[in-house]
C-alpha cells in the first residue's frame, strides 16, 4: 500500500502541494506522515491516494493543481 510520504515523493511535491491536493492542512499531512499526533492514514486518504496515482499516470497532476487554485 502507497503512503502519503511515498507518493508525495514519487510526484515530487511539497507537504503543502499534497495538502491543496487532499483538500486538508499542510499540518495534517505532516501528522500523518510522523504519527506524531497518532494520525494515521484513514480509508479516505487511501482513497485520495489511489485517486492521485491515477491522475499522475495519466500525465494530469499539474492540470488538477491548476484547477484547484481557480
Amino acid at each position: 500500500m502507497t503512503t502519503i510520504k511515498q507518493l508525495r515523493g514519487t510526484l515530487g511535491i511539497t507537504q503543502q502541494k499534497m495538502a491543496d491536493l487532499m483538500g486538508m492542512a499542510r499540518t495534517r499531512v505532516n501528522e500523518i506522515e510522523t504519527g506524531t499526533t497518532g494520525r494515521s492514514e484513514t480509508k479516505g486518504h487511501i482513497a485520495h491516494l489511489i485517486a492521485l496515482e491515477l491522475i499522475y499516470e495519466h500525465g494530469l497532476i499539474e492540470e488538477l493543481a491548476t484547477k484547484l487554485k481557480e
